[in-house]
This record gives structure tokens, C-alpha cells and sequence, in this order.
């Protein structure tokens, strides 16, 4: 291969290389729009799924938290349960402390011991730890 060949192709993969990068980003782009007109679990989640170290990825996991938590002040009878879930996708997730209030505010709704115990179980160290206490112990 003589060096003009050489040449045109290093430039044909080249110019091919930054076309297909162009389009990933197109792409991505495309799919994080999506999710955010979306606004759901399943799409932020999709684009995660596809772009884990994306532009968009903490975006993308603060949307998701953001989703949890909304869903608990709407569903306050089901929010031991989405607690727990958003707990084990968010051990150390932005809304953990705001989840707290509305955990408490459930126990003294439901006012049962199982309730008082179940906020402990969750925030053994929380701000509202020592109402419960006479309760419990």
C-alpha cells in the first residue's frame, strides 16, 4: 500500500469513527429527551440501561428518586412499601431524610405498634425516635 492509500484510508476510518461517535450521541440525546417527556420509572430506566455512564445518568437517578418519593406522598398507604424499594435501589439516595417525615406521618395515621416499630426498624437514629419510644419500649 503505497503512502497516498494509506492516507485516504487513516482518513476514511477517521471520518468514519467521528460519524458513529455523532450518532451515539444523537442517540443518547434523543433517548434522554424521551425520558424526561416521559417522566416514568421505565424510561429513565431504559435510558440508564443504554448510557449507564451517560451525560444524563445522575439525571436520570435523580429522576428516579424524585419519582419515589412523589409516588409515596401520593399513595401515603403504600409507602412502607415503596420506602423499602427505593431504599434498596438508594441505600444513600437524596430523598432518604424527606422519606423519614412522611414515614412518621404514616405511623401516627395507622397509630399501631407494628407502625411505630416499623418507622424505628427504618430510622433507628431518626428525629422522631424518642416519640415512639414510650410506645415501644
Amino acid at each position: 500500500m503505497n503512502s497516498k492509500s494509506f492516507l485516504r484510508f487513516g482518513l476514511f476510518i477517521f471520518l468514519l469513527s467521528v460519524f458513529s461517535f455523532g450518532c451515539s450521541v444523537n442517540e443518547e440525546e434523543k433517548l434522554w429527551k424521551e425520558s424526561l417527556s416521559q417522566n416514568t420509572f421505565e424510561a429513565y430506566k431504559a435510558y440508564l440501561l443504554k448510557f449507564p455512564s451517560g451525560t444524563y445518568a445522575q439525571n436520570a437517578h435523580d429522576g428516579i428518586q424524585k419519582l419515589y418519593f412523589n409516588n409515596a406522598e401520593a399513595n401515603m398507604d403504600k409507602v412502607w412499601s415503596i420506602y423499602d424499594d427505593y431504599i434498596a435501589e438508594y441505600p444513600q439516595g437524596s430523598y432518604k431524610a424527606l422519606f423519614e417525615t412522611i414515614v412518621y406521618n404514616q405511623a401516627i395515621l395507622e397509630n399501631t405498634l407494628e407502625a411505630f416499630e416499623g418507622y424505628v426498624k427504618r430510622y433507628p437514629n431518626g428525629l422522631y425516635v424518642k416519640e415512639f419510644e414510650t410506645v415501644i419500649f
